[in-house]
């Protein structure tokens, strides 16, 4: 139920394919970090928490720029 209202628009219903692809990002970068991290057995930080930090703000600001265009509940 709460993965659905994360993905959905303002009705709960119709899903959204700017928050699908946001998720879809995010564990797409958590995933590549662990394989990273892994393989080169170095893990920085700063880079990776600034790379994550504006993966969430562009996703955070596409939401927000669509939210007019959303119809009502």
């Amino acid at each position: 139920m709460i993965i659905k209202q994360c993905l959905t628009g303002r009705d709960n219903q119709t899903y959204d394919i700017g928050r699908i692809l946001w998720v879809i990002g995010v564990i797409i970068f958590f995933i590549l970090a662990i394989i990273d991290d892994i393989k080169n057995g170095k893990f920085d930080p700063q880079s990776y928490g600034i790379g994550l930090g504006g993966l969430l703000a562009g996703g955070g600001a596409g939401i927000g720029l669509k939210l007019k265009g959303e119809p009502e509940c």
